[in-house]
């Protein structure tokens, strides 16, 4: 009994990594399906191409791949639609019904949830209401970058498939559970506008806010003198009194790093860089962030 992967990003590398350390499970692997994500600057196309030469894995280009000939097909990272694929099984970034949708692992940064979770799923017509297969969760405290949550969800990622390839290596019926639909929630999808910082949120709430869309994504953005800037380390400033609220002011400067009026305490930027790239550097005082 043979499987087809569909493999983008960390959290497929790390999981096609995980399989092929174990021999038995290795053989499974009839075919790997890989992509480029323009979005991602760590779409790990390479890494995944260079691992299945490594262990003699016949791997594919999405843009070339006609149709899956296995029982069971699974899709880690998969940003695209696929048509027609009997037992698909999908890997989603939250503990379903909840966050069904959408980059639901930077919206749950942002919204501090204390727990982040992975889902394995059978592909259904509605949008990510299939069965469920297996769940992990882990703890998380705050600050918490994008970069180590997608570490952590990847390590949830390589536990599933390891327990969904054994049922299959098996011969058993994978598990299959029904989902409680009257407790779902939707995560929405991102653009370029849904970058920039709003800065009459609390300082907490914007902190969450960069570290969540910071690399390996485009990075939390504001407006200041009609340049774009981007800004990917602050620090919260906590009981931070103000007479009035200005959010966006910078107030003061502390050792070259200004302090950012939010709507509730204020933000500390300690990294910041132009577009292209070269590091910002703030200088005036009697400025406000947009």
């Amino acid at each position: 009994m043979k499987v087809t992967l569909f493999l983008l990003n960390k959290k497929g590398y790390q999981s096609l990594k995980s399989v092929l350390i174990e021999n038995k499970l290795k053989q499974l692997i009839e075919l790997v399906v890989i992509a480029r994500d323009e979005g991602n600057k760590e779409d790990y196309y390479e890494e995944i191409k260079n691992l299945c030469e490594a262990n003699s894995i016949p791997y594919i280009d999405r843009k070339d791949f006609a149709k899956v000939n296995t029982l069971y097909s699974i899709a880690i990272g998969w940003k695209w639609l696929l048509f027609n694929i009997p037992n698909l099984i999908v890997f989603h970034d939250s503990l379903l019904p909840k966050y069904r949708g959408f980059a639901p692992l930077p919206n749950m940064l942002i919204n501090g949830e204390n727990q982040l979770a992975a889902t394995s799923l059978f592909a259904s017509e509605r949008m990510d209401e299939g069965n469920i297969i297996f769940q992990k969760v882990i703890e998380v405290d705050y600050p918490l970058k994008i970069k180590d949550a997608i570490n952590l969800i990847a390590g949830l990622y390589s536990e599933i498939i390891l327990e969904i390839l054994t049922y299959v290596n098996q011969a058993k019926k994978l598990p299959s559970s029904l989902q409680d639909h009257s407790k779902a929630t939707y995560s929405i999808w991102r653009d370029d506008e849904d970058y920039f910082i709003d800065w009459t949120m609390g300082a907490h709430f914007i902190e969450r806010f960069v570290n969540a869309v910071g690399f390996p994504y485009d990075g939390a953005k504001t407006n200041l003198d009609d340049e774009i800037i981007r800004i990917s380390d602050v620090e919260v400033i906590r009981n931070f009194k103000l007479e009035l609220i200005h959010p966006g002011k910078i107030l003061m400067f502390n050792n070259k790093r200004p302090i950012v009026v939010c709507g509730q305490d204020a933000i500390m930027i300690k990294q910041a860089y132009h577009m292209d790239g070269k590091p910002y550097q703030f200088n005036k005082l009697r400025k406000r962030l947009k």
